[in-house]
């Protein structure tokens, strides 16, 4: 699963939306890594790359920086690490405006790539926003199996819309 999700990135088949999770670090990063590569250009990064920290920033403000307009480019990413609302921590001092996370997670730009960091191994299930990050999760991501050695890591995999053909000819 994990080499399917890489292979889309190498593809330049990207999805809005990504959800990487798990306890190992290596391997978040090593899938960030790989997306922030293949998405944008050493020179758009620059312009076209940002990180949040959900823990000293509100969710709002990564919302706002994925629905600007990439600058020199053709797209951002942005990086929103520790994402403990989808979790069963309390709630840190910064307050997040979750229902404009989950219309964002609804609707996603066009032009951005948003990654949501979470090195946890569970996400909360009983969540009051968990109906948001089940939408981004059973659309774009899913979890490789023990055997590939990447347990707990989820990565948005490329999905046709419904209804596409499944030829594509590569």
């Amino acid at each position: 699963m994990l080499e399917r999700v890489w292979g889309n990135i190498e593809k330049r088949r990207f999805s809005p939306l990504y959800l990487l999770y798990g306890n190992e670090p290596f391997l978040l990063m090593e899938t960030y890594e790989r997306l922030v590569n293949a998405a944008l250009g050493p020179e758009e990064r620059e312009w076209n790359l940002a990180v949040y920290d959900c823990e000293e920033t509100p969710i709002e403000a990564a919302l706002e920086e994925a629905e600007t307009a990439p600058f020199f480019g053709e797209r951002r990413v942005i990086l929103i690490k520790h994402p403990y609302f989808f979790t069963s921590e309390k709630e840190k001092e910064i307050e997040h405006d979750l229902a404009k996370l989950e219309a964002y997670l609804k609707a996603p730009s066009p032009f951005s790539i948003v990654v949501f960091f979470a090195p946890y191994e569970k996400l909360d299930e009983r969540k009051k926003n968990d109906e948001a990050r089940q939408r981004a999760k059973r659309s774009r991501h899913r979890r490789p199996a023990r055997r590939s050695g990447a347990a707990g890591l989820g990565a948005a995999p490329h999905r046709e819309p419904r209804g596409a053909s499944k030829r594509r000819g590569d």
